[in-house]
């Protein structure tokens, strides 16, 4: 029987989240089930998807976790309309006839809500651990996130062991699948169809080495910038390829001077976003990746597969792809001495660069799409068949809701509060700066009012001096005349 199974994306994109979805339908067997992906946006994923044949719809679907950017009160305002959102996905569901929901994201609420007004089964899927920075401070609650995710039941995949671990943490009952991310091993093989170095008009005798992903304070890309500083002491020829737009401006601006302040505006070039990262990694000696945290980094896979050594922190993810020693190197996050260690060991030995790289192309090959799509569409088919009937309940999904949006607004309301009191403590300190100011400028008026009277009182001694000294000359005058007389 034809399974139909609605997929719930975060973005429209072409980022890791959004590629791993594509790969996955790609490799998923058309004969057992249809797709339909439903996406916030118009965007570059949509045409990829209906080049392979997926329907697709566009709903207006919006994040329930906060980005790292995001203030409270633009968190708050997402959140604004998620009745009106989850209700509209919830009739595409049922007009579609829809057997099960898939949030590709655990940041999108909405299908997880329609699945439960509808009594259909629903699946997460986490594709990255929490912290650093995300969620924010004024959020930084997962006990409650992970609440919701069980109350909202279902099966949750998870993309590597790191973030099995982390959602064990908080979320013992709901059924986990460990289920890495899947790559298209043939395009490893793609030619390179652009010559880096005539294009960035480099040396030809430049060695490459790059870092695909966005520019963001977790992925760790200024690390990078002060390895390579290190590095080019022994091998001043290496260029090192940022590939990926920059997500948050601020980070940029920082990586973009620390380039500048250690003077390797020619030796880092910032790249943006790339629809040719294939050939990018094909015309480089080794990648890297210096995260911070990550859920399973495809950049890395297809780096691996492509047979280019991979420098990467241990960050979540990178363990389950790599052997340390053997298919690539792992080191600590935040160590720039340690990338700029691991990246010249392998830069000094072309056999051990090529030793790594082999061994990272046979190990990538256990990482398969088709693989990944299988374990998937067979979660997918226990899920259905396993699942409990029960009964259509828009009221407990409308509950759930209005228990988010309630929380946003504590959050906001807390983050407010917190942004007063930082600014009452700022002003107050100002006001006892003011304060102490005019204490100074009234004791400098005292000093200048005696030093005023000062200088009057001199000026009449000085006047007074001077008819002293008048008379004085009169009467010396007057003792002249007398003498001559």
């Amino acid at each position: 029987m034809m399974l139909r199974v609605l997929h719930v994306s975060h973005s429209a994109a072409l980022s890791g989240a959004e590629q791993a979805l594509l790969r996955a339908l790609r490799a998923m067997d058309r004969a057992r089930f249809e797709s339909i992906v439903v996406l916030p946006e118009d965007g570059p994923l949509r045409a990829r998807l209906e080049s392979i044949g997926v329907e697709t719809r566009v709903l207006p679907i919006r994040w329930w976790i906060p980005a790292t950017d995001w203030t409270a009160e633009h968190f708050a305002r997402q959140l604004d309309g998620l009745e009106t959102r989850w209700r509209d996905l919830a009739e595409l569901a049922a007009r579609e006839r829809v057997d099960l929901i898939h949030s590709n994201t655990l940041v999108t609420i909405e299908g997880a809500l329609a699945a439960t007004a509808l009594g259909i089964p629903h699946i997460w899927h986490s594709r990255g651990s929490f912290g650093q920075g995300f969620p924010p401070a004024y959020a930084d609650d997962l006990a409650f996130f992970f609440s919701i995710v069980e109350e909202l039941g279902g099966a949750l995949v998870c993309v590597s062991n790191s973030v099995l671990v982390q959602t064990r943490q908080y979320a013992g009952d709901i059924e986990c699948q460990v289920i890495p991310d899947g790559f298209d091993l043939e395009l490893s093989a793609a030619p390179a169809h652009s010559d880096l170095r005539g294009e960035l008009d480099l040396p030809g005798n430049s060695r490459l080495i790059a870092c695909i992903g966005g520019i963001q304070r977790r992925k760790g890309q200024m690390d990078l910038v002060d390895a390579i500083a290190l590095v080019r002491k022994a091998h001043p020829s290496v260029v090192l390829l940022l590939a990926g737009p920059i997500c948050e401006a601020s980070y940029g601006r920082d990586v973009e001077e620390r380039v500048t302040a250690l003077g390797l505006s020619q030796s880092v070039r910032l790249l943006g976003f790339r629809d040719d990262v294939a050939s990018i990694i094909g015309q480089c000696e080794l990648i890297v990746h210096p995260s911070y945290s990550e859920g399973f980094p495809l950049s890395i896979l297809e780096s691996m597969a492509a047979g280019k050594p991979v420098v990467a922190t241990r960050c979540g993810g990178a363990e389950d792809m790599i052997e340390d020693g053997v298919s690539g190197i792992l080191v600590s996050p935040a160590r720039p001495e340690q990338l700029a260690q691991a990246i010249g060991w392998i830069l000094g030995d072309a056999g051990r660069t090529r030793a790594l790289g082999e061994a990272a192309r046979e190990r990538a090959k256990l990482f398969s799409a088709s693989s990944s799509a299988g374990r998937l569409q067979d979660l997918f088919s226990e899920v259905l068949h396993g699942f409990p009937s029960r009964s259509p309940n828009p009221a407990g999904a409308s509950a759930v809701a209005m228990k988010i949006i309630a929380t946003s607004r504590d959050y906001a309301l807390a983050s407010l509060r917190s942004e007063l009191e930082r600014r009452d403590r700022i002003i107050a300190a100002r006001d006892e700066a003011v304060e102490f100011l005019k204490g100074e400028l009234a004791a400098r008026d005292v000093i200048i009012s005696a030093r005023d009277d000062g200088i009057s009182f001199l000026k009449q001694r000085v006047v007074s001096f001077e008819a002293e000294v008048q008379d004085l000359r009169q009467t010396i005058e007057q003792l002249r005349s007398r003498a001559v007389e």
